[in-house]
């Protein structure tokens, strides 16, 4: 719950960047998984 209350004090463009931020990381280690696998 306490993380809700957090993100009340962000503004939504802050939390829309910060989740395409999070994606990219996810996104970017993904990718960087699957070059080292083959």
């Amino acid at each position: 719950m306490q993380d809700h209350a957090k993100d009340l004090f962000f503004s939504p463009k802050e939390i829309y960047l910060k989740t395409i931020y999070n994606n990219g990381k996810l996104l970017l280690q993904v990718e960087a998984k699957k070059l080292f696998n083959n």
